[in-house]
Order: structure tokens, then C-alpha cells, then sequence
């Protein structure tokens, strides 16, 4: 099963992904949008990377800054993460900690509200 975190404070942004889903499917889709927002952030003015992981399973970004075009890329990156969740919910499990959102999507499917 994927699990990952989505934490932010601020400016301050944290993904952290861990392990492979099952389904190879569900791992393209988790990996897509994670290294698409890493693709980003790299090319993307302003933005400070606090620290970067990447590995086989693993993905680790904490970076601030870069304005409201990044805040774009990571509200569309998280909202992409939670469906798929939602869609395959046996594969992947999310903890978010998010201004206005507070949520873990379960690996069962089920949503818990903090």
C-alpha cells in the first residue's frame, strides 16, 4: 500500500510518500502526479527546496515560497492524490493537514474527519 502525507504550515509544504501500491496502475497514477509537482517545483521561480528524497518507494519534498502558482500545483496535486485514493482505496492511504482541511482517507476508503 502507498501512504502519504500532505502537511502544510504556512509557506511551508510537505509530501511524503512511502511504498509501492499493489496495483501497478494505482502506482503510475500516485507517481504522475507526485513527480509532476516535483517537475514543477523545480522549474518554478521563487520556490525553496527545504529538502528533496526520491527513491524507489520513497518520495520525500519539504519546500516553500513560489507565490500562488505553486500554491495552484500543490492544491491540484493533493486534490489528484485524494482521487485517487478515493478510487482505489484497498492501494493507497492519505493523511492530510492542510489549512481548511483535515482529513485521512483511509486505505478502507472510509474518510475520517480530524
Amino acid at each position: 500500500m502507498t501512504r502519504l502525507s500532505l502537511t502544510q504550515r504556512g509557506e511551508r509544504r510537505v509530501l511524503h510518500a512511502q511504498d509501492h501500491a499493489p496495483d501497478i496502475r494505482v502506482c503510475a497514477a500516485v507517481s504522475a502526479l507526485t513527480d509532476a509537482l516535483d517537475i514543477f517545483l523545480h522549474n518554478a521561480p521563487g520556490v525553496y527546496l527545504e529538502a528533496e528524497a526520491l527513491g524507489s518507494g520513497e518520495m520525500y519534498l519539504s519546500f516553500w515560497g513560489g507565490g500562488e502558482r505553486v500554491q495552484g500545483a500543490w492544491e491540484m496535486a493533493v486534490l489528484g492524490l485524494l482521487a485517487v485514493a478515493r478510487a482505489a482505496p484497498e492501494a493507497v492511504e492519505v493523511q492530510v493537514d492542510l489549512p481548511g482541511l483535515q482529513t485521512a482517507q483511509r486505505g478502507d476508503g472510509r474518510t475520517v474527519e480530524a
